[in-house]
């Protein structure tokens, strides 16, 4: 079985782009750009750490860097505050919509 290789559909973001070269030197990065690999993982957008986890090159050092790291992996509480929020509103808004009336 043959492996290809895509180029991303969609190229990353600049944040996307620092944590890729950063995810492909993996382990053997200094501490300082560990450090900012730590605070920029959390930020990603969801798109572009899709394209890594989906990147032959780079996804067994996403989910190294993952397991390695997750305790200091922090979401910001606005995304989780956004994220509940549309838990929340889509059963809403489809009970309203189907309601009767």
């Amino acid at each position: 079985m043959n492996t290809q290789y895509y180029s991303h559909g969609r190229p990353l973001s600049d944040v996307g782009l620092k944590a890729e070269r950063l995810l492909g030197r993996y382990p053997s990065i200094s501490e300082r750009e560990l450090d900012e690999l730590i605070d920029i993982f959390p930020r990603l957008p969801i798109l572009d750490l899709a394209l890594m986890t989906a990147d032959d090159r780079i996804s067994a050092k996403v989910a190294e860097f993952h397991q390695a790291h997750r305790a200091r992996l922090k979401t910001p509480r606005a995304a989780l505050i956004v994220l509940i929020g549309i838990f929340l509103l889509v059963p809403a808004v489809t009970v309203a919509l189907a309601w009767p009336g």
